[in-house]
């Protein structure tokens, strides 16, 4: 094959050379920089992470009896009950709480408690009965959070035709019943143990005696409960002793605390011309004990801290947690400072708005100083690092 070159004719411009393209040298050199870059920069940040002692948890250190360990919180399980009476008017609100291995507790809240509204008792005396009658067992749920400032997901209704299948598989329940009281259609119930059949447990848990507080009603309630949860605990091989859920809801709740100490207590009123108003600081109290570690009922309702033994003798500031619950937190991490040698409680806000809370819980504990961080991406607004002056206070070893 013969080639033949083409010759520009005489006069035109000879051609370009072909250019070569910058990027072609310079877009492989630019990768290696980002690379490396990146490289530098994911050092950097878990270097900085992992040695930063106030913003969000890395767990660093798995022994819960060296520096640095840090465990986060899981928050109390709770559920609310909402009984009816024969008339289906509300006939008590109960909470219930899983608070530990070993420990739950129940608080029964009268119909007539005082609810809030807007973060004051409602001026035209609303109570959770009224929020029965406007919106069923969700206002009730919603009504026993805010009082007990304590967000709570689960609600179940047992309303007065539920109770004897619920009791059938336990049978009559040996009560210890504080006072003589007659119920409807004249079945008296004396005081003293009294065996209560299922087909009876409504005339029981509705009677009052005329003039009788409504209290007085509320501690037969608690009575009755703890009753049923005792039958429950020594039948729990049988998988019907709770009819329905067993590991969700009621059932799961009964089930579980049939097998723990558990705590009854109505909730600290008192009474006032629209209702029973809660004692605030009593009910404070009462939460911390039966949910150790609550969540706000509602956002920004409870402040969220993190709680660090700066001593190695505070149980990983375990020891703190009822003081600084009842004082309004609610608790993400446990766990210990990066040193055992704090001589003086911390109290580390990361923004001026955390002033005032972190004032409310030193209070609260006693000791302690507030100390102003610069950093700003942390996921709790107090950083409560105990040091050796809050052992004696905390009874720490």
């Amino acid at each position: 094959m013969t080639v033949i070159n083409e010759v520009p004719p005489r006069g035109a411009p000879a051609p370009r050379p072909p250019s070569r393209d910058p990027w072609r040298i310079w877009f492989p050199i630019a990768i290696v920089v980002v690379v490396v870059a990146a490289v530098v920069t994911v050092r950097w940040g878990t270097s900085a992470i992992l040695t930063n002692t106030e913003g969000n948890l890395v767990r660093t250190v798995d022994d819960p009896g060296e520096p640095g360990y840090e465990a986060i919180v899981e928050p109390t399980p709770v559920f609310v009950v909402a009984t009816t009476t024969q008339d289906g008017d509300l006939g008590a609100a109960l909470l219930m709480s899983l608070a530990g291995p070993a420990s739950g507790g129940v608080i029964v809240l009268p119909p007539e408690t005082l609810v809030e509204g807007d973060g004051n008792l409602d001026a035209d005396g609303a109570t959770l009965a009224d929020r029965w009658e406007s919106g069923g067992v969700d206002a009730v749920r919603q009504a026993v959070s805010s009082v007990l400032n304590v967000g709570v997901e689960e609600s179940r209704i047992i309303d007065s035709g539920q109770w004897e299948a619920l009791l059938a598989p336990v049978g009559a329940l040996d009560i210890d019943n504080p006072d003589s009281v007659t119920g409807v259609g004249g079945k008296v119930f004396r005081s003293g143990v009294v065996a209560v059949e299922p087909a009876d447990v409504v005339t029981y848990l509705d009677a009052r005696t005329s003039g009788e507080s409504d209290l007085n009603r509320m501690v037969r309630q608690q009575q009755f409960w703890a009753s049923w949860l005792s039958a429950v605990g020594r039948n729990l091989a049988d998988p019907g002793v709770v009819p329905g859920e067993a590991e969700t809801g009621l059932g799961r709740f009964v089930r579980s605390l049939a097998s723990l100490e558990v705590e009854f207590a109505t909730l600290p009123v008192r009474p006032v011309a629209t209702g029973l108003a809660p004692d605030a600081a009593a009910v404070a109290d009462l939460v911390a004990r039966i949910v150790p570690f609550p969540v706000g009922a509602a956002p920004e309702s409870r402040v969220r801290i993190r709680i660090l033994d700066g001593t190695g003798r505070l149980a990983n500031g375990l020891a703190a947690v009822p003081v600084l619950v009842a004082a309004g937190a609610e608790v993400a991490t446990l766990g210990n400072a990066t040193t055992f040698s704090y001589g003086v409680t911390q109290f580390i806000v990361t923004s001026e708005s955390g002033d005032a809370s972190a004032e409310r819980l030193r209070d609260a504990l006693g000791v302690g100083e507030i100390v102003n961080s610069s950093e700003q991406a942390s996921a709790v607004e107090v950083t409560v690092v105990l040091g050796t002056d809050a052992v004696p206070l905390l009874g720490g070893s």
